[in-house]
């Protein structure tokens, strides 16, 4: 890349510990952080720390955020439970120090608490995403889906419905939004709406090409089919199935005490008609 191999070329010719080398190691890491190159943003944001550029600087917060930035990629790259402290730890410093409401940093700081399964701070996480994104006018879909999707993973499954239908108020609505969104009403037993965003969620992703996560949302829209289809078979069997077998059973007793009256009835007009015949025989 021309920005990496200028910078390093730079290097060459400054002095080492300088501020003005500093600046070069945090514009590398950048770079790398850019182009998906997490473990040699960290080192050169590292070494720029190590030589203390970003302490009485305005850069310090930004130098926080790529540093937390870097850290969360990694932990979503290996699922290291160590990265992803460490990025909210460094998420939290840029916070501090910038006093700057982030949409974008709050919702990192939501996927990794999703991440560890702390819910309950997640959900704070995004509404602090959502109410900055309606400060600086940010698109609120992303935010919004993944809140409801916590609050889905909770089991609050009406505050997921009303989150992941305001996600879809948005110009554009995302497959993955429309399947989370027939999971809650299958939650809530509301088949038949479930099924409506079944078939929506199958329409927009096979209308648009998805570069990423293809497989994740159509492994999602399968999943939720099959529990769709296994509630509707299973709610076939207690309504339909089931009242018949009884109707059956019903029937087969109401049979045989019929049956059962006329031999009693039967017997009872047989020994009337004996009783009849002895008696004039005497």
């Amino acid at each position: 890349d021309q920005a990496i191999l200028k910078y390093r070329t730079t290097l060459e010719y400054l002095p080492k510990n300088s501020s003005e080398t500093a600046n070069v190691f945090f514009n590398l890491a950048k770079a790398f952080s850019g182009r998906g190159y997490y473990d040699e943003a960290i080192r050169y944001l590292e070494q720029a720390q190590t030589m203390n550029l970003q302490s009485e600087t305005e850069e310090q917060p930004a130098f926080y955020y790529y540093l937390g930035y870097a850290y969360h990629k990694k932990s979503e790259q290996s699922g290291s439970s160590e990265n992803a402290d460490k990025a909210v730890d460094f998420f939290r410093r840029f916070i501090d120090v910038s006093g700057f409401v982030d949409p974008e940093t709050y919702s990192y700081l939501g996927n990794i608490y999703e991440s560890k399964r702390n819910y309950n701070d997640a959900i704070k996480a995004y509404d602090k995403a959502l109410q900055a994104s309606q400060i600086y006018k940010f698109s609120e879909e992303d935010y919004r889906y993944r809140k409801g999707k916590v609050l889905l993973s909770v089991g609050k499954f009406e505050e997921s419905i009303v989150e992941l239908t305001k996600a879809l108020d948005t110009k554009v609505s995302k497959p993955l939004v429309f399947i989370t969104l027939a999971e809650a009403y299958l939650n809530t037993n509301r088949k038949d709406k479930a099924f409506e965003y079944v078939k929506k969620a199958e329409h927009s992703f096979y209308d648009v090409h998805h570069e990423v996560h293809e497989k994740k949302i159509s492994d999602k829209i399968a999943k939720v089919k099959a529990n769709l289809n296994h509630q509707r078979k299973k709610d076939f069997f207690i309504k339909v199935i089931i009242p018949f077998l009884l109707l059956i059973v019903v029937v087969v007793v109401i049979f045989f005490l019929i049956r059962s009256y006329i031999e009693e009835q039967k017997h009872v007009y047989l020994d009337d008609i004996k009783f009849v015949k002895d008696s004039s025989q005497a």
